[in-house]
């Protein structure tokens, strides 16, 4: 059963309240990830324009991340 729009849409004001972002394990990225950009686009804001998903190789995660990113110094 695929999650609603709206029942995603907590994992992208996660995302944008993050430091750097939020990672979201699953079994299926590939799925997950394209459940979570149908979604954004049926939002009706530009608040997550910010934000870009990935999918790093191997692993079971989809990542919601900042587009930039300002660290402190260390």
């Amino acid at each position: 059963m695929k999650p609603s729009f709206e029942a995603l849409r907590p994992l992208w004001d996660r995302a944008l309240d993050a430091e750097i972002g939020l990672a979201i394990p699953t079994n299926d990225p590939k799925a997950l990830r394209q459940e979570l950009l149908h979604a954004r686009q049926s939002y009706d804001t530009d608040a997550y324009n910010d934000l870009m998903t990935f999918l790093p190789d191997g692993v079971g995660e989809v990542f919601i991340v900042k587009k930039t990113v300002e660290l402190p110094d260390a």
